[in-house]
């Protein structure tokens, strides 16, 4: 007959081996929380130190890349409560259910008030650009605002880039495309994860760092030679960028006889000024830099006579040829303010011929007043022509600011195929 020592014998030994299975049984554990999203795994590791050990060997296996877009014109049907309309939902439901915590955030938007997010720009057939009608003081302010409404659905070590534009390109979460807009009120954001092989980098540039010895010393990479590809985008200030540029093309092939993928394009304005210094902001240029054994990237240049879909297409079988995976990859759409359904007489020509070559690549980007970029098909060697003898000789440096073009970038992240 059972004792009452024996039970609690019993009951003790039961504990001990659930206690042992909760926090000892890798199986169990890694089974258990691989189920889970990023930030909740997140909150799983403050439990012990079993239970972290497990989530940071879960948080290293993934690299999912995330990204939210809202387009007026293609926006679900139905108002929003959130205080940034559909767009906040998209975000929270993006950064919650993401199984990798972002670590940089890109983004491109027409909207600057709370109201802009909630009810668009467009009401009853009247047009208004964002940020139209209120002071220069009260314009920052509510900036500011939108921005730490943002900022405060990201994880704190999150690094935020916002550039206001006069239009924006996007993809949905489903693929689906969400449109190119054109001033009609619209917001798109990447979330980029850490990810193994990868480095990125916000490239703050001084007055100095443009005119003072080494550009690449200046601008605190010369410690990375593998970068592969340089967002530079300015704001307001068309010949800063254009110097840049071409002051990185030059001093790239000077140094390391190669052309890393250079893109970009003059947007509005910088609103995340308040993360940079004054003089850092004077020069009214930033960039994003991406460095590492597993970035592959090319780009291509759409020139003003290509001006139909079937053209686009056509232009982009070059990108296609080129051979990056597509598995884990991204794509950025930098084209002129002209170069719209005015100028194709149809809506989304550009971003919809490259869906229909890419179709598991999304694709985001802007409008702007100068696009950034050259046909870069190298993949991190140096540049050449069909005229050259071999030799990649200053002088062909390939003309890097241009109106009127649209320039695609594609970034492919995982080791070489």
């Amino acid at each position: 007959m059972a004792t009452v020592d024996d039970d609690a014998g019993t009951s003790e030994q039961a504990i001990a081996a659930s206690t042992w299975i909760m926090t000892e049984s890798h199986e169990f554990l890694q089974n258990m929380l691989s189920y889970l999203p990023a930030l909740e795994l997140v909150k799983c590791a403050r439990v012990c130190h079993q239970w972290k050990k497990e989530v940071d060997l879960i948080l290293r296996s993934r690299e999912q890349i995330g990204w939210v877009s809202y387009n007026y014109n293609t926006a679900r049907e139905g108002g929003s409560d959130h205080i940034l309309g559909h767009f906040g939902e998209n975000l929270d439901e993006c950064v919650q259910s993401l199984w990798s915590i972002p670590y940089h955030v890109l983004m491109f938007t027409e909207l600057v008030r709370c109201t802009d997010y909630t009810i668009g720009t467009r009401q009853r057939g009247h047009f208004s650009m964002p940020g139209c009608g209120f002071g220069r003081q009260q314009k920052w302010q509510e900036i500011h605002h939108v921005l730490d409404l943002i900022r405060d659905r990201l994880p704190q070590q999150c690094n935020l880039l916002s550039i206001q534009t006069s239009g924006t390109v996007g993809t949905y979460r489903n693929m689906q495309l969400a449109g190119e807009s054109e001033g009609d009120g619209a917001a798109t954001a990447i979330l980029f994860p850490k990810m193994q092989g990868v480095n990125i980098e916000h490239l703050k540039v001084t007055r100095k760092s443009l005119t003072e010895g080494s550009l690449r010393e200046a601008l605190g990479i010369a410690q990375t030679p593998d970068i592969k590809c340089v967002l530079l985008f300015g704001f307001g200030n068309t010949p800063a960028a254009q110097f840049l540029a071409t002051r990185l093309q030059t001093s790239f092939r000077e140094t390391y006889g190669w052309d890393p993928v250079i893109a970009g394009a003059i947007g509005d304005d910088l609103l995340t000024k308040q993360d940079l210094t004054k003089e850092e902001i004077m020069t009214k240029v930033i960039g994003v830099t991406f460095s590492g054994p597993n970035v592959h990237t090319a780009s291509v240049l759409l020139d003003s006579n290509v001006c139909s879909k079937d053209h686009v297409k056509l232009e982009l079988q070059k990108l296609k040829k080129v051979g990056l995976c597509e598995k884990k990859s991204v794509a950025f759409m930098f084209a002129c303010v002209g170069r719209g359904v005015d100028f194709h007489e149809e809506e989304n020509a550009e971003s919809e011929a490259f869906h229909e070559l890419f179709p598991n690549t999304p694709l985001f980007g802007f409008f702007g007043n100068g696009e950034i970029g050259c046909e870069n098909f190298a993949c991190g060697k140096a540049m050449t022509s069909e005229e050259d003898d071999g030799d990649s000789c200053m002088d062909k440096l390939p003309e890097i600011m241009h109106g009127y073009t649209t320039i695609i970038c594609l970034l492919s992240f995982g080791p070489a195929t």
